[in-house]
């Protein structure tokens, strides 16, 4: 005799609040209650696996983890991803040596030779976006000087910068 298909039970939660954690979570979560509703309501179980293109055990791991912990066994978390190459405490000091060029015998930084630096000096294997990554969280943006434009109008500029110059002088304006 086979084995009988492993069925969500009703009582672990309704279809309101099934639907309400199919709005709230990603798209993993809505995918999961979908498939929990779609098999509380009287869908085969093939009929959800060809819909979601899932395999027999992925519907078995979802209606058993929906049996064990109720809406909560749906929810997908956060998954943890690679651990970081640099640590909190290389990091801080990183960007300690960042905000003090003096301290590498330089006057400024550039994204480039500060990647550079930080191979050399603390032997660590990142690659340049990690580095422009770490100086974005701490606010620093690269500022690039604009080009002067070609066609400027020279009558006009003097105009504008003489009222710039009474403005200034006058009280009562703030600028």
């Amino acid at each position: 005799m086979a084995q009988r298909y492993l069925t969500p039970n009703p009582e672990n939660a309704s279809l309101a609040e099934l639907y309400a954690a199919q709005r709230a979570g990603n798209r993993e979560t809505h995918r999961r209650c979908t498939v929990i509703i779609l098999l509380i309501t009287g869908s085969s179980r093939e009929q959800a696996m060809a819909a979601f293109d899932l395999s027999e055990s992925a519907v078995k791991k979802m209606v058993r983890a929906f049996n064990l912990y109720g809406i909560d066994g749906l929810v997908a978390g956060k998954r943890t991803g690679r651990k970081p190459r640099i640590s909190k405490t290389q990091k801080e000091e990183i960007l300690e040596e960042f905000e003090d060029p003096g301290r590498a015998q330089r006057t400024f930084w550039t994204a480039t030779a500060f990647h550079g630096h930080i191979a050399e000096k603390y032997q660590v294997e990142c690659s340049y976006n990690t580095v422009v990554r770490l100086l974005h969280e701490k606010g620093y943006v690269l500022k690039v000087p604009q080009p002067w434009p070609d066609r400027q109008d020279e009558e006009l500029r003097e105009k504008f910068r003489a009222q710039l110059r009474t403005l200034a002088e006058d009280e009562e304006v703030e600028l």
